[in-house]
């Protein structure tokens, strides 16, 4: 399996830059969240059509040319993002205290953000135009800051010193087209249970389900041919069944009498 690379600031500042350039005052179309922390942003303008940009937690932001299919119902957080940002004119993308974190800024009858964090395990966040946190991907609480339902957001605190710009940051200088080649084949390469969908990953647990099922039939059907037989034997030996529950009856019987009896004090032997 090949390592997961993530963007470095550089590169994800140029991103950001050729993104602004590029999609600033389109029309969010649709917003899909792909796989856990892989989410679509659809974008369309009467000036570049239909455009898109990928944004995967684990790795960075980038212009796609290609989009895996999308899932047919809606995660939570994208539901949240649909319900307020569909047909949200997009104002600007930006990368947040130049670190890992890119910022969509939208205007629909009110201001709102998109914020993706490629830090650590990553997040993604809805801001409303207080800076207040709407909705988060995944709610966390840290040392510095606490990413939770109305809770003022803060990006993530830098510590130690800025990385040399050598090294990956070099790689800032590659196009869009090379940093998407890399991104696919990256998850061309990494083990299925991480680059799967939502819908495939139902799936799955459905089959699993099914399987189980499967393999409970045989010892079912083993019991049915149990009782079965014991039914059988039954009706077959009915005059040896009901002597066998004469003979009980008549045991409890006489135990219930020799209760009484001692009970009584009477103290009287019973026969057997």
């Amino acid at each position: 399996m090949a390592k997961t690379i993530k963007l470095g600031v550089a590169e994800l500042e140029a991103v950001a830059s050729e993104t602004d350039s590029a999609l600033r005052d389109s029309r969010l179309a649709k917003f899909f969240e792909l796989a856990p922390g892989v989410f679509r942003l659809k974008f369309s303008s009467p000036a570049h059509g239909e455009a898109n940009v990928l944004c995967d937690l684990n790795f960075g932001a980038f212009l796609a040319t290609r989009v895996p299919e999308s899932p047919a119902a809606p995660t939570q957080f994208a539901a949240a993002v649909r319900s307020r940002l569909d047909n949200a004119a997009l104002r600007g993308v930006t990368l947040v205290g130049g670190d890992r974190v890119m910022r969509f800024d939208f205007e629909k009858q009110e201001r709102f953000a998109l914020v993706f964090e490629f830090v650590g395990s990553g997040n993604a966040l809805l801001l409303d135009s207080n800076e207040k946190i709407v909705f988060v991907w995944k709610p966390a609480v840290y040392a510095a800051r606490k990413l939770a339902l109305r809770e003022l957001y803060a990006p993530p605190p830098q510590g130690g010193k800025p990385r040399a710009a050598t090294g990956g940051e070099a790689r800032a200088l590659r196009s869009s087209t090379e940093i998407e080649q890399e991104y696919w084949q990256t998850r061309a390469n990494a083990t299925p249970d991480k680059t799967e969908t939502h819908e495939s990953a139902r799936l799955r647990a459905l089959e699993k389900s099914l399987e189980a099922q499967h393999a409970a039939v045989p010892a079912l059907e083993s019991e049915e041919r149990e009782a079965l037989a014991a039914g059988k034997w039954i009706k077959e030996n009915r005059a040896e069944c009901e002597e066998l529950i004469g003979a009980a009856k008549k045991s409890d019987e006489r135990v219930l009498k020799k209760f009484k009896a001692r009970r009584s004090g009477a103290f009287v032997e019973i026969d057997a």
